[in-house]
């Protein structure tokens, strides 16, 4: 039996949250299990290195969460896979690549959850904590990782930024910050089609990834 979105399940949350999923889904909208995406973009290495061209794909499972993610640039093809651990060959800049950031890893995961709201629903390991009408807490807790987002709301009821709150790896990051834009319907439900992330550094915040999503799919378990 298909599991279906019952607007009831919001009524306890703080009333920004609230406002993003009645913007986001519609009653009876279906969970998403899986998605598959393309995007376009640029992406750099570090701060004084040069933007460089981007395109990728990302797969994403939703009841164990995971996602395989794959690249080729203007300098070098890459491929980066996640089950229960991400390898790195690629975007070696990811801490991620690091095996003791598993919770980088889960918080790939999680802020990818725009691209599939239901994954956001409150449940066994989603919690949501009221901060102000702009912005409130998202917990997630997962076997014995737990991570959280600062999620910031607009208006509309689009989640416009998620800041994660510190950082392994070896340049002491305090954190990173995706930036949501651009939201459109697509398969019936509101998602945001760019996305820029920028690492909190001690010299300030800095932009490494811009992506513009081109493709998105629910549901089809296999590669483009």
């Amino acid at each position: 039996m298909t599991r279906t979105y019952d607007a009831r399940l919001i009524s306890a949350l703080p009333e920004p949250v609230q406002r993003y999923f009645r913007y986001a889904l519609k009653e009876g909208a279906p969970y998403v299990n899986s998605a598959r995406m393309r995007h376009t973009g640029e992406f750099r290495l570090a701060q004084n290195k040069p933007w460089t061209m981007i395109h990728g794909e990302q797969y994403f499972t939703t009841e164990t969460p995971g996602f395989v993610w794959r690249g080729v640039t203007t300098l070098l093809p890459g491929d980066a896979i996640k089950n229960d651990h991400l390898t790195v060959t690629l975007l070696n800049f990811y801490s991620a690549a690091d095996p003791q950031c598993k919770d980088e890893e889960l918080l790939r995961w999680l802020s990818g959850g725009v691209w599939f709201p239901t994954s956001l629903l409150p449940s066994d390991r989603i919690e949501w904590a009221a901060i102000d009408r702009r912005q409130a807490r998202l917990h997630f807790h997962y076997e014995h990782f737990s991570t959280s987002f600062l999620v910031n709301f607009n208006d509309a009821g689009q989640i416009s930024r998620m800041q994660s709150e510190g950082s392994c790896g070896a340049e002491m990051r305090a954190g990173w910050i995706v930036k949501l834009s651009g939201y459109k319907k697509l398969n019936g439900i509101m998602v945001p089609t760019a996305n820029e992330t920028l690492w909190r550094l001690k010299s300030g915040d800095t932009s490494y990834a811009k992506i513009r999503l081109t493709a998105l799919e629910y549901d089809t378990p296999s590669a483009f």
